[in-house]
């Protein structure tokens, strides 16, 4: 989805004088997609951070292809364990699609992987907060196809927050904890 985003901002969304630095831009994202899925993530990184400075210096931070590319590093910083710089990426990136319309599926994507960057963490009151409110995005989508695998993939990421919060407080014998967690991941996978 972001990619064709990607293309859709090379084609209407910058001057088309920079056809070739927008299209080296693409090239580059590419790239750093098939390094990412060749597990080759510090290859994935280095191009994905050369892209970002190039977008951010020639169109500005606030730009949509910089948005893009800010959600794409941080969930490489993601994949590497390297959270504190996933955290300020995906930050950066959530301000620059705060600033578009709505309902913003590139915001809702990256707020979920913030999430995840939460997740990860254990720090579940932070994940459960940027889920829920990525859901709420998912929830304004024109209805179809897209909208209910989004919202699905939405419930099912809070269902599995809630199981992990669960663990974690039965691990550490908070029984009550635990069980009061665990229903809200059944109530969130009967939603699903």
């Amino acid at each position: 989805v972001l990619l064709s985003w990607l293309f859709g901002t090379v084609a209407w969304g910058l001057p088309m004088r920079d056809a070739n630095a927008q299209a080296d831009l693409v090239a580059k994202y590419q790239q750093s997609i098939k390094f990412q899925q060749a597990g080759r993530i510090e290859d994935a990184i280095a191009l994905a951070e050369d892209a970002e400075r190039t977008a951010s210096s020639r169109y500005g931070v606030s730009n949509q292809m910089s948005g893009v590319l800010l959600s794409h590093l941080g969930n490489l910083y993601r994949d590497g364990g390297r959270y504190a710089k996933a955290e300020e990426a995906l930050k950066k990136a959530v301000v620059v699609f705060e600033k578009g319309r709505s309902p913003n599926f590139n915001l809702a994507q990256t707020l979920t992987n913030l999430g995840g960057v939460y997740l990860n963490q254990e720090i579940f009151s932070e994940a459960e907060k940027l889920f829920l409110r990525a859901l709420g995005i998912y929830e304004t989508l024109p209805p179809g196809k897209q909208r209910n695998i989004a919202r699905g993939n939405g419930l099912n990421n809070l269902a599995v927050l809630h199981a992990m919060e669960g663990n974690s407080k039965a691990a550490n014998g908070d029984r009550s904890g635990a069980e009061h967690v665990y229903e809200k991941a059944i109530k969130d996978f009967d939603e699903v």
